[in-house]
């Protein structure tokens, strides 16, 4: 005897159909704006964002020149800003470990509050470039 879908069954594939094409037509969007406005990641509103996030994908591979050339393009208030956002997200990492992180935040020594690789085989950016990339 041969098998026809009800009618509730010809609904839902096509309600999972139409969910699908305005999923796939909102990441066409996203993926539009970004290629017109490449600048987008190169914003300084980027590390506020999400500070940790920031630090462990580009911060850590900059120069001390690019690290000093944007300290100078955010001025001495943005540059607070930033540090107080990283210490903060830092602080709260410390406090509430998000268990699907790669890293695991713990005080050292000296007090200080550093990162250390949960799973040592997790892929890691080897540069800025590869950072941005992971980010996008």
């Amino acid at each position: 005897m041969p098998h026809f879908p009800s009618a509730g069954q010809a609904n839902d594939a096509q309600e999972s159909e139409v969910a699908h094409t305005l999923r796939i037509r909102v990441k066409t969007r996203r993926r539009r704006y970004l290629e017109q406005n490449g600048d987008y990641f190169d914003s300084p509103s980027l590390e506020l964002a999400d500070p940790l996030l920031y630090d462990r994908m580009i911060r850590r591979f900059q120069s001390a020149a690019e690290r000093e050339a944007d300290g100078r393009e955010k001025g001495y208030s943005g540059m607070l800003e930033a540090d107080l956002m990283r210490s903060e997200a830092k602080i709260d990492a410390l406090n509430h470990p998000d268990p699907n992180s790669p890293l695991i935040y713990r005080r050292d020594a000296s007090g200080a509050i550093t990162a250390e690789e949960q799973d040592e085989r997790r892929e890691i950016a080897l540069n800025c470039e590869d950072g941005r990339h992971t980010t996008e």
